[in-house]
């Protein structure tokens, strides 16, 4: 078939060396190993495969077509790719939902330089795209969440982001210092971030949802205070909730009743 016009033709061993993209190259072989003997198919872009079986000792992820994680139309050179799998070779992972529109979906090696990326780590000791050597740091990828306060160890800096959960479709509700303590639930100096191993400098911040006197909805980022408390992150009392005082009930009712 003169090889269809996408290869050169060995009259010889009456063989096809197809050109780059099509049939029988050596490192273009179609599913199961059958090649395309007159280069009338089209082969699909390779990477390395997430799962596959190792045939040669101390030798994984070689090599596959749409990187084991998808199809290859024969008619268009296109790989159709298995959730959650994406690139022109199926070979990285989508990150959950898109981060949900709050936050940037960045490979692991990507992760690895941002000082806001959890586990939270102070940038002398943060890694550099020198340092990344696993196979899939340009393969596996997450979401960076969204704040709109600065996330970090340093000085004003919160231990955690505004938004939150692997898909940053959470988050979180206003921050305040609990009534009922005499220490400043705020103050994160000193304090070890979730899952980090290092801790808060001077005038760094925790971020104390609803100031631990209400329920958050995180779906809205609202609270809803117990019984007794009040304000946008329910770190205001009345008289009836535990420790409070008889004279700021008093202020509140004087003051209604000199608006009347």
């Amino acid at each position: 078939n003169h090889c269809s016009g996408h290869g050169t033709c060995n009259y010889c061993r009456n063989t096809c060396a197809c050109y780059e993209g099509f049939g029988n190259l050596a490192t273009d072989t179609l599913e199961g190993g059958a090649a395309s003997a007159d280069c009338s198919q089209m082969t699909c872009p390779r990477g390395r495969p997430w799962f596959d079986a190792t045939l040669i000792r101390a030798v994984a992820h070689a090599d596959q077509e749409c990187s084991g994680n998808g199809a290859c139309d024969r008619g268009t050179g296109v790989c159709m790719c298995n959730a959650p799998f994406t690139g022109d070779a199926c070979q990285r992972r989508r990150c959950p939902n898109d981060c949900s529109g709050h936050g940037r979906c960045l490979s692991m090696a990507d992760l690895t330089e941002e000082g806001a990326a959890e586990p939270l780590t102070r940038a002398a000791n943060a890694y550099g795209p020198d340092d990344v050597e696993a196979w899939d740091a340009q393969l596996t990828f997450g979401c960076l969440c969204d704040s709109s306060w600065p996330v970090g160890l340093g000085s004003g800096e919160t231990q955690v982001a505004e938004y939150f959960g692997p898909h940053c479709g959470l988050i979180r509700c206003p921050s305040g210092d609990d009534p009922e303590t005499t220490v400043n639930e705020e103050n994160c100096e000193g304090k070890t971030p979730p899952g980090g191993a290092e801790v808060g400098a001077a005038g760094n911040k925790c971020h104390v949802d609803c100031a631990n006197r209400g329920v958050c909805d995180y779906s809205r980022g609202v609270c809803s205070c117990f019984t007794g408390y009040y304000g946008d992150n329910c770190a205001k009392r009345d008289v009836q909730a535990p420790g409070g005082q008889a004279g700021s009930w008093i202020k509140k009712v004087s003051k209604k009743k000199r608006n009347k």
